[in-house]
């Protein structure tokens, strides 16, 4: 059985290994310029803290020693002290942060 020899690819055609490029959709280009662009800027912003927490965190503080207290002790014991998994406030840093900085400056 003969094979035809291979015929060699137009001068003009991009290399057999060379990735063809995709057409792009419109509609998945992220473009700066879009008018309907609707990011907010703060809906990637940390979330307070919840009003109920408050009460026992400022009992954490005042029970704690104050040359000894971090935040993440604070975080720690809140969570223990709620019921949560270890992490289950972490979401709260940044407000619980915040929150013990301003006892602790009263």
């Amino acid at each position: 059985l003969a094979c035809a020899p291979r015929r060699p690819p137009p001068a003009d055609a991009p290399p057999a290994h060379a990735p063809q490029p995709r057409p792009v959709d419109p509609e998945d280009r992220d473009d700066a310029s879009d008018p309907d662009d609707t990011k907010d800027p703060e809906a990637s912003a940390p979330p307070p803290l919840p009003v109920a927490y408050e009460s026992k965190v400022a009992a954490i503080v005042a029970a704690g020693d104050k040359a000894a207290l971090t935040v993440k002790g604070v975080r720690r014991q809140l969570e223990a002290d709620l019921g949560l998994a270890k992490g289950g406030c972490d979401v709260y840093k940044d407000a619980l942060k915040a929150y013990v900085a301003a006892l602790l400056s009263e």
